[in-house]
């Protein structure tokens, strides 16, 4: 059953999502494929040179989430009002409805920093997110993309319409809940992620309080940084096996919170893998104050993948959120694989039929 925090967002962000381009994708027209040769066909030959790449080249496992004008792909300020569209009609095919509401929220956030810092707009800038294809979208072949900016990093890898892989799957926010008298006064862009991942904390008794938290000082950001492969983290923190139902509830419902943006569809391939890879070695591990206002962090690890969630920077107003497949980023490996739900791994099989 959905958590109410699920959907908590001010309502002034609905209103102002409407700004970002003056575009807002409210469900997908079309399917993946069709919908990435929409937006490719609205490019000049010299945007498709640089939104384009080939499959499993070196790019396609590049990330990060800072700002920064060394991004490749095509950039939403060179769009124009069609390409804008059809580029946001490409994100919307894989996205949930909840997905779409938050990507178009963190870019307007943009506008928010902006105004809060005095800044440069080439540096704060709604408009500065980049599409990149890789391979060629179509109706059965292997291919993928990246939409990318500040605080979003998102990524995808398909065979035909069906997603094979999403992670890096990163989301930030700055500040994480906007104060009075700016635009979108009130927001909490990750509302849910913060208040499960307390409610999980201080939910528990004290001696699993005491196995769960790890360190009292919270780090300064996520542990694994943007690092393009990474392997588990130190096997710290409270087990599922050790957990009452009650508590284990609450544990799904954090992780749920971070398959949320995710259409249903893959959202439900994560957690049957999660499940088919072992429950009982999962665990959750607390950095930091749990009284609100304060910093803190925490993580999710399971044999297959991993949650970071670090609340730390600008007085514990500053979120930075992402899910991790140790072997399935960017749709190598076998993470998911193992358990069966996607089949061979699909880079590996790229490599060996095409290099």
């Amino acid at each position: 059953m959905p958590f109410p925090f699920r959907r908590a967002m001010a309502p002034a962000a609905l209103g102002a999502m409407a700004l970002v381009a003056g575009f807002v994708s409210a469900k997908p027209a079309r399917s993946p494929h069709d919908a990435a040769n929409a937006f490719l066909a609205t490019l000049t030959p010299e945007q498709k040179a640089l939104a384009t790449f080939p499959f499993a080249d070196d790019e396609q496992s590049k990330w990060k989430f800072v700002p920064g004008d060394d991004r490749k792909g095509f950039p939403m300020w060179d769009m124009g009002a069609e390409q804008q569209a059809a580029a946001l009609d490409l994100l919307a095919t894989c996205l949930s409805a909840e997905g779409v509401q938050r990507s178009n929220t963190i870019r307007e956030m943009e506008n928010v920093l902006l105004q809060i810092e005095n800044a440069n707009p080439r540096y704060r800038n709604a408009r500065k997110y980049y599409v990149s294809i890789f391979g060629t979208p179509s109706r059965d072949g292997l291919w993928g993309w990246r939409f990318e900016g500040h605080h979003q990093s998102l990524h995808w890898t398909l065979r035909g319409d069906r997603i094979v892989a999403s992670t890096p799957q990163f989301f930030g926010t700055n500040p994480a809940r906007i104060p009075a008298g700016l635009p979108l006064a009130g927001t909490e862009v990750l509302k849910a992620e913060q208040e499960l991942g307390r409610a999980m904390i201080q939910g528990l008794d004290d001696a699993r309080r005491a196995k769960a938290i790890v360190e009292t000082t919270a780090p300064p950001d996520i542990l694994t940084g943007d690092r393009r492969r990474i392997e588990a983290l130190d096997d710290l923190g409270v087990r599922w096996s050790e957990l009452a139902p009650d508590q284990r509830k609450r544990l799904m419902q954090v992780i749920d919170a971070h398959t949320a943006a995710m259409p249903k569809a893959e959202a439900r391939r994560r957690v049957d893998a999660m499940r088919k890879a072992g429950m009982d070695t999962v665990r959750f591990a607390w950095m930091g104050s749990i009284e609100p206002g304060k910093g803190h962090y925490y993580r999710v690890q399971g044999p297959t993948f991993l949650i970071e969630y670090d609340n730390t920077q600008n007085n514990a107003n500053h979120v930075h959120d992402v899910w991790r497949d140790f072997e399935g980023d960017f749709g190598r490996g076998s993470a998911r694989t193992a358990a069966g739900s996607y089949g061979p791994d699909v880079l590996a099989k790229h490599y060996a039929a095409e290099h």
